[in-house]
């Protein structure tokens, strides 16, 4: 993902499911992110505590985030 994928849905995962149907799925420490300057925050340090993640790129002097993360399920 980058930022223009920002407000598209973009698949990230997929299950296999075999005749079960998934209610709900949280990520925990499954996540790298790279900011626009080239900083990479590696999966321990995102978590996504009540659908959000946000810290602040140093080296880059921005602050970084990622908000309002939802979850949706397609069958393929």
């Amino acid at each position: 993902m980058s930022e223009a994928d920002s407000q598209e849905w973009v698949g990230i995962v997929c299950f296999e499911c075999r005749g079960m149907e998934p209610i709900g799925y949280t990520p925990k420490n499954d996540f790298a992110v790279e900011t626009t300057g080239g900083t990479i925050f590696d999966c321990e340090d995102v978590e996504f505590d009540e659908g959000m993640w946000a810290d602040y790129d140093g080296e880059n002097d921005m602050s970084v985030s990622i908000q309002d993360l939802e979850i949706q399920f397609e069958t393929f």
